[in-house]
């Protein structure tokens, strides 16, 4: 496994996998492109949270003044249940912002919202966001 380095503390930390960083850069790139002339933007691992207890999504889409709106979560079918709850752990901090899911081993797209202590999955049909025009998946390829 391929380490980077955590300049801040020094430990380091495991390298995101090339089919994360895939899945990551065709959601920004679709996402801005639908996202920018509405003014809205997607980020990349920007910190909601900073400072102890730190939460950095892998993507989060913001309005104008910057508010968050969305966060969206990329991994690997056995990190599925831990990203689940980094979600949940920001639900209450963060009540009005949709969160997504990604199992890029699976295809499969998960989604709650603060309102709704419920997480659907994109095998029980499409997922949409408030933000976006079509189904979340297909802004993947």
């Amino acid at each position: 496994m391929s380490f980077l380095l955590d300049y801040t503390t020094g430990i380091g930390m495991p390298r995101p996998a090339s089919q994360h960083q895939e899945v990551l850069s065709f959601w920004l790139g679709n996402m801005n492109y639908e996202l920018r002339p509405r003014g809205y933007f997607a980020l990349a691992e920007n910190a909601v949270i900073r400072g102890k207890g730190e939460r950095v999504p892998d993507i989060v889409i913001y309005d104008q003044d910057y508010t968050p709106l969305s966060f969206f979560e990329i991994a690997r079918t056995c990190q599925i249940e831990k990203d689940i709850e980094k979600c949940e752990e920001l639900m209450d901090r963060f009540p009005d912002v949709e969160f997504f899911v990604y199992d890029y081993e699976a295809e499969v797209l998960y989604a709650c919202d603060a309102k709704s202590d419920e997480w659907v999955n994109s095998e029980e049909g499409d997922i949409r966001s408030k933000y976006l025009q079509k189904p979340v998946i297909e802004y993947i390829d």
